[in-house]
C-alpha cells in the first residue's frame, strides 16, 4: 500500500534514539521529509540526519529543543518551516520511563515526567496545530501512548502511568476540537517493546520471565510494529479515523 507520504515533513520528538529513531528512519523510508528533535546526543543526532539524507535521498533536519519549553518549541517550528515550508505530521514520541515505588516518588519526581511526558506533548500538539492551521491543509498527529495508559498492571510507575493516561484524554479531547480544521489526531499504545529504555528489565532473567508471561504473543515487539501502526495513522488513509487508542500490544490489554 503506498501510504503517500513522499515529500511530507515529519517531526519526531525524542527521534534520535529509541522507537523515535526507528520511526524517523521508517519515514525517511517512504520518502517523507524527517526532523529528529533532540535534548541529548548533538552529534549523535547529527551524524544520523546525515545517514538519513545520504541512504534515503531525503530531507533529514536534527533540531535541538526542549519540548518543554514552548519558546524553544516555537523555534523548531519556525526552522521546520525554513528548511521545508510545511510541516505536515507530528509524532509525540519524547518520553521518560522512570521506575520508583509510590512512596518514593518526590514532588520533583513526579513534575519531572509529568513535565516531558504530558506537557511536552502539549506544548508540541498546539504548535503544529497552529502550524496545520496557517497552512489550511490539515495534519497529523499521532501520539506515542502506553499499555500504562490504559491500563495499570504492575506497581513502580504511577507518575508514568498517570502520564501517559494523560496522553490518552489528550488525544480524544483535541481531536474532538481540531478535526473540523482536517487535523487528524491519535495514539498508538505500544506494549512491550524492546528499546534501550527497558534493556536493563529485559537483561534480567526473572524481570525477562515476568513479563513474558504476561504477553499472549510470547514475545516483545519489535519497534517496526509500532512504526507501522504510526506510519498508517501518519497518512491519508487514516484521515477518518481519529481520536482512537491504536492497540499494538500483542495482546497486552485483552
Amino acid at each position: 500500500m503506498d501510504l503517500q507520504l513522499k515529500n511530507k515533513t515529519v517531526l519526531v520528538t525524542g527521534g534520535n534514539m529509541g522507537m523515535g529513531a526507528v520511526f524517523v528512519e521508517s519515514f525517511a523510508k517512504e520518502g517523507a521529509n524527517v526532523v529528529i528533535n533532540y535534548i541529548v546526543q548533538p552529534e549523535q543526532s547529527e551524524s544520523f540526519a546525515q545517514m538519513i539524507r545520504e541512504k534515503y535521498d531525503t530531507g533529514a533536519l536534527a533540531v535541538l529543543a526542549d519540548i518543554t519549553d514552548e519558546e524553544q518549541v516555537d523555534r523548531m517550528v519556525d526552522k521546520i518551516i525554513e528548511a521545508f515550508g510545511h510541516l505536515d505530521v507530528l509524532v509525540n514520541n519524547a518520553g521518560i520511563w522512570p521506575t520508583q515505588n509510590f512512596m518514593d516518588i518526590s514532588l520533583e519526581d513526579w513534575k519531572k515526567v509529568m513535565d516531558v511526558n504530558l506537557n511536552g506533548a502539549f506544548i508540541c500538539t498546539k504548535a503544529a496545530c497552529r502550524q496545520f492551521m496557517k497552512q489550511g491543509k490539515g495534519g497529523h498527529i499521532v501520539n506515542i501512548n502506553s499499555k500504562s495508559g490504559i491500563s495499570v498492571t504492575s506497581g513502580g510507575h504511577a507518575h508514568y502511568a498517570t502520564s501517559k493516561g494523560g496522553i490518552t484524554l489528550l488525544t480524544k479531547s483535541v481531536a474532538r476540537e481540531v478535526s473540523k480544521d482536517g487535523i487528524v489526531v491519535n495514539c498508538v499504545v505500544p506494549g512491550m517493546v524492546a528499546t534501550p529504555m527497558n534493556e536493563k528489565e529485559r537483561n534480567d532473567p526473572k524481570m525477562l520471565g515476568y513479563y513474558l508471561n504476561r504477553l499472549p504473543m510470547g514475545s516483545f515487539s519489535d519497534p517496526e510494529d509500532i512504526a507501522n501502526a504510526v506510519l498508517f495513522l501518519a497518512s491519508d488513509k487514516a484521515y477518518f479515523t481519529t481520536g482512537s487508542i491504536f492497540d499494538v500490544t500483542g495482546g497486552l490489554l485483552l
